[in-house]
């Protein structure tokens, strides 16, 4: 009987470990930048005009700041908030595409309640204009008998004067709701960008502009409408390993939260 053959010991084939990004050490690369050539992952991984994976350095050498709101050299506030306006309205998606991952919240903040403020006092003008009966369920919903007395126009001054008083609180807790669902999804959302998603989603409070047409909010159905698709799109761009489904969740939570606490 002859021997078997004594086999040479070999060892399971070793797999290469993941690269990490050059530029976020604890996150996997997903892609390699055409430009630099370094890893990168989907924190700081971006596109050019062709398409091609670019990380923000270099984007940051190449491109100009985007926003418009948040470059330093713009011309005129005016003008850059009335063109970073119009790009999230007319293209979401294109919108976040320039946009780099940072901790800035504060321009965002900024272009947030000017939406916010601008959007809320029109709606409450042609609401006031238009709608009749809400004057006098204003003075039904006051507390103080006295106070539901008070003259027509310091009930609407008042009503105007909400809507600067408020501004702050909705900015703040929508971003932070937004955050919540961002964590609760399992992603590691910071505040800053949860803010800057929901600041600049705030563009849609522009559609506040139009009137009401019989009786129907056609400028609220459309705030809500492009804010969910601007914050979508967000989404999507800042936190690229969640699903289509899950970046809909995200945002369609805490927009349903929003609007019933707005309700009661």
């Amino acid at each position: 009987m002859t021997p078997s053959p004594i086999l040479p010991h070999t060892r399971p084939p070793q797999h290469a470990p993941t690269p990490r990004c050059a530029h976020h050490s604890a996150q996997h690369a997903i892609a390699q930048c055409t430009c630099c050539g370094e890893p990168i992952c989907h924190l700081c991984h971006g596109s050019d005009l062709r398409g091609f994976a670019r990380c923000r350095a270099c984007h940051k050498d190449a491109d100009p700041p985007a926003p418009l709101w948040e470059d330093e050299l713009s011309p005129s506030a005016p003008e850059s908030f009335a063109l970073t306006a119009f790009q999230a309205l007319t293209s979401p998606s294109k919108f976040w595409e320039p946009v780099r991952h940072n901790a800035r919240w504060l321009p965002a903040l900024a272009f947030g309640m000017t939406c916010i403020i601008f959007g809320d006092t029109l709606f409450t003008c042609w609401e006031l204009l238009l709608n009749p009966r809400l004057e006098g369920l204003l003075r039904e919903n006051m507390l103080d008998a006295n106070a539901a007395k008070m003259p027509s126009a310091v009930l609407r001054a008042m009503s105007l004067v909400r809507v600067l008083l408020f501004a702050p609180f909705v900015f703040l807790i929508r971003s932070a709701l937004l955050r919540s669902a961002l964590r609760f999804a399992g992603v590691q959302a910071d505040f800053a960008t949860a803010a800057r998603i929901f600041g600049y989603s705030c563009a849609g409070y522009l559609w506040m502009l139009l009137p009401p047409i019989w009786e129907i909010p056609v400028g609220h159905m459309l705030m809500i409408f492009w804010m969910f698709n601007i914050q979508t799109a967000g989404v999507r761009h800042f936190y690229r390993n969640l699903s289509p489904v899950a970046s809909l969740l995200v945002v369609m939570v805490p927009l349903l939260v929003a609007l019933g606490i707005q309700c009661v």
